[in-house]
């Protein structure tokens, strides 16, 4: 059991690692000789919620973070840095991770309106 979860550390220092590209679930899975569907399971159950949606939660933590301490960079640029390309991708990105109204001139959030958790 010990060797499963030194495993699912690896794989996650892995994913932070690459969290900016698209994450191969069959190559993780192969690394445990696992199916992609026995590796899903065994990382929800361990981590206790889906990979995927880690990848997401993950995503969208570490773009909150850029957004809030860069004031130079816009919604757009962070969405396709973090895989939301499309303009109502990265709309829907920037109402996910703060309270701030997006700005449609200029395509930078509003930081009056951001508050720290």
């Amino acid at each position: 059991m010990y060797n499963v979860i030194q495993e699912i550390e690896n794989i996650i220092e892995e994913i932070e690692t690459n969290i900016t590209s698209d994450i191969d679930y069959g190559a993780i899975a192969s690394k445990m000789a696992l199916s992609v569907y026995e590796f899903r399971r065994i990382f929800a159950f361990l981590v206790g919620c889906p990979i995927s949606e880690y990848v997401r939660k993950r995503r969208l933590s570490l773009a909150a973070c850029e957004l809030k301490t860069d004031c130079t960079i816009t919604v757009e640029q962070i969405g396709q840095k973090y895989g939301y390309s499309t303009p109502p991708h990265s709309l829907k990105l920037s109402r996910n991770i703060t309270a701030c109204r997006h700005l449609s001139a200029s395509g930078k959030i509003a930081r009056s309106n951001c508050s720290p958790r």
